[in-house]
C-alpha cells in the first residue's frame, strides 16, 4: 500500500480530501498532515510517504521549496500541486521538478482521480521496470557466453531486432507498442532500454532516419512532396519544418546544394 501526505494550510482542504477521496480504491494511505510548510517537510521526514499531496502558498516554506527539500528525503515519491490561482511561472516550476500533476483549487474529487490515476499507472510502470531488470540481470547471470567478447547482452539483441524493424519499415507507423512487441519488451521497459542503449528515445531515433532517408531521396532527385511521403510524412509543411530543424536549411536548398 502506497503511504501519501497531506500538506495545506486550509483546514477544509485536508480533511475534505481525507473524507471525500475513496483512498482504498488507490490502494493509498494517508499517514500524515500538516497545516504549513515546514510541519509538513517534518513529517515527510518521519512518515518518508510515496505520494505528497501539498499546497503551493503556505506559511513557512511553500510548496515548490517543499518539494525540492522532500526530494533530498523522499526521491522516489509522487508530488501534486495544488494552486489557489493560476500562475504560469509556479507552473512551469513544479513541472521542471517532476510534479506528477498541478491542481488548480478548487480540489474536486474528478481531478483528484485523475491525478491519483495517474500516479498509480507511473506507480505500476516502475514496479513493472524494476521488475523486468533484475529478470534480465538474472538471465544474463545465467547465460556468461552471451555476453563475451564480440557477442552483444540479450538487451542489446533485442534492441538491435528493433532498430532493424525501423530501418526496413521507417516510413510506415510504427507505434511503441510494435518495437516493444518485437523486442519481447513490456511497452514502458522497452522505452527506457532503447533510450539506455542508443542514447535517445525511439522518436528521435526515428526522425533522425527518416531525415537522413529524406536526404537520399532529394539527391535521387525526388520532389519535395514525393521524398516527404518516402519517409512517412503526409504533411509536406511539418516534413519541411523537422528537415530544417535538423539541418539548418530547407528541402529546396538542400537539393539545390
Amino acid at each position: 500500500m502506497l503511504r501519501a501526505v497531506i500538506i495545506d494550510d486550509e483546514y477544509v482542504v485536508v480533511k475534505g480530501l481525507k473524507i471525500a477521496i475513496d483512498w482504498e480504491k488507490y490502494n493509498i494511505e494517508i499517514v500524515g498532515e500538516a497545516m504549513d510548510g515546514n510541519e509538513g517537510l517534518r513529517i515527510i521526514g518521519d512518515c518518508l510517504p510515496d505520494v505528497v499531496l501539498t499546497d503551493i502558498r503556505m506559511p513557512g516554506i511553500d510548496g515548490i521549496a517543499l518539494i525540492e527539500k522532500a526530494k533530498r528525503l523522499v526521491p522516489d515519491a509522487f508530488f501534486v500541486i495544488f494552486s489557489g490561482f493560476r500562475d504560469f511561472e509556479y507552473a512551469k516550476k513544479a513541472i521542471s521538478i517532476g510534479v506528477v500533476e498541478y491542481i488548480e483549487k478548487p480540489v474536486t474529487v474528478s481531478k483528484m482521480d485523475e491525478a491519483l490515476n495517474k500516479i498509480c499507472d507511473l506507480y505500476r510502470s516502475r514496479k513493472e521496470y524494476l521488475s523486468m531488470k533484475r529478470q534480465l540481470k538474472k538471465i544474463e547471470a545465467e547465460t556468461p557466453g552471451d555476453t563475451g567478447p564480440g557477442t552483444k547482452s540479450i538487451a542489446n539483441k533485442s534492441i538491435a531486432k528493433a532498430k532493424d524493424y525501423l530501418e526496413e519499415n521507417f516510413a510506415g507507423d510504427v507505434t511503441l507498442e510494435k518495437l516493444a512487441e518485437i523486442a519481447r519488451m513490456n511497452p514502458t521497459y522497452f522505452s527506457m532500454m532503447f533510450k539506455n542503449e542508443v542514447g535517445i528515445g525511439y522518436i528521435k531515433y526515428l526522425n533522425s532516419l527518416r531525415m537522413e532517408k529524406a536526404q537520399f531521396f532529394l539527391r535521387q532527385g525526388l520532389k519535395v512532396k514525393e521524398a516527404a511521403r518516402g519517409v512517412g510524412y503526409t504533411n509536406t509543411r511539418y516534413f519541411c519544418y523537422i528537415f530544417k530543424k535538423t539541418y539548418g536549411i530547407t528541402p529546396e536548398q538542400y537539393k539545390k546544394q
